[in-house]
């Protein structure tokens, strides 16, 4: 119980220096209930066994479908890659405990785990939007009205696309004078909703059952690769219905854009030449059976010999940041040169 409650105190320093960008670590609103001999035994489950199911839903996150190629995880074997518990909201009674928490997840540890098992996985979360619809019919554009078919859609089914985190405006007389006035105006609500992107989202009657929607964003930096455009032959039925097709036609498409261009790329190698003092022939030995043992580098070979020290190429899968981590953990630092893959590793002293 104190490994929880300290866990759960550091959570909420984290949560202060981290709140203005969505942290793809953190799961939240995991619902958790437990029953024991006490409340506090219930809770102390409890808490346990949200953090294995916040686990797997980071894993569905980073990798979706890779669930089943990774090792069971218990309790015990989960704690290790938990920052923290953050409580929402909780209700006990004399032997039952209730609530949902929110676990966030050391990074490093969760990309070597993954790079370990050989799982390609998504390395930058994006950004969580605030979708504003504009519907564009007789050349008439719409937005935050009841009769736009997509603002309705997407308000009526408000989980629409979790990935990005989005919302759509409430639709008060102020937002709507907000929309009219363009992108810029609207980018102030952005604060209100706790967003970082506005999303615009046109759909278009072009006439007979031919639609177009497409998207743009504000501000537009780094996100040129998510601007979609789509047509569509839609019979002249449900328009709401046909409207939240198209978006999540989109929203499929973007995700399916984001996941490819910042996923990890396991499948090539990396190399690092390392140079690593040593005074000697014997001290070699000896340290090349203490490398081996280090299993975050696929392959280590000697490549030269000049006293004192010594040319390694070490091969590795993943991010450079995890491999400096571990180094580090094992008692030596990377220190990265100029080259961009060469680097001296120096032992970390007693007094640092």
């Amino acid at each position: 119980m104190k490994s929880i409650i300290k866990l759960i105190v550091l959570f909420g320093i984290v949560c202060t220096l981290n709140t203005a960008k969505a942290n793809l670590y953190k799961v939240e609103n995991v619902q958790v209930a437990a029953e024991r001999a006490s409340a506090l035994e219930a809770k102390e489950a409890a808490l346990a066994e949200g953090q294995v199911v916040a686990f797997k839903r980071l894993i569905t996150r980073l990798s979706p479908g890779s669930a089943s190629q990774l090792p069971q995880m218990t309790e015990e074997s989960v704690l290790p890659y938990v920052l923290g518990v953050s409580i929402e909201n909780e209700k006990t009674t004399a032997t039952k405990y209730m609530g949902s928490i929110s676990v966030e997840f050391n990074p490093t540890a969760v990309k070597e785990f993954l790079n370990t098992e050989q799982v390609t996985y998504l390395k930058t979360q994006a950004p969580s939007l605030l979708v504003v619809p504009e519907y564009v019919v007789n050349g008439v554009t719409q937005t935050l009205e009841g009769t736009n078919p997509l603002y309705q859609a997407l308000k009526e089914k408000r989980n629409f696309a979790p990935f990005y985190q989005a919302v759509v405006p409430n639709g008060t007389e102020e937002e709507l004078r907000l929309t009219k006035q363009g992108t810029g105006a609207v980018a102030t609500l952005l604060p209100t909703y706790g967003k970082e992107k506005v999303m615009i989202l046109r759909l278009m009657h072009e006439g007979n059952d031919m639609w177009q929607i497409s998207s743009s964003f504000y501000p537009s930096a780094g996100m040129n690769g998510q601007v979609v455009r789509k047509r569509f032959r839609f019979g002249s039925g449900d328009q709401k219905m046909a409207a939240a097709q198209m978006a999540d036609a989109v929203f499929k498409d973007m995700e399916n854009r984001w996941r490819s261009d910042r996923s990890s790329s396991l499948a090539d190698k990396q190399t690092l030449y390392l140079r690593v003092p040593v005074d000697s022939l014997p001290e070699w030995l000896r340290l090349e059976q203490e490398m081996k043992t280090w299993t975050f580098f696929e392959e280590i070979a000697l490549k030269g010999l000049f006293l004192p020290q010594i040319l390694v190429e070490a091969t590795y899968k993943g991010d450079e940041e995890t491999i400096a981590q571990r180094l580090l953990e094992y008692g030596w630092r990377l220190n990265k040169d100029s080259t961009g893959n060469g680097a001296t590793l120096v032992r970390v002293s007693a007094y640092e």
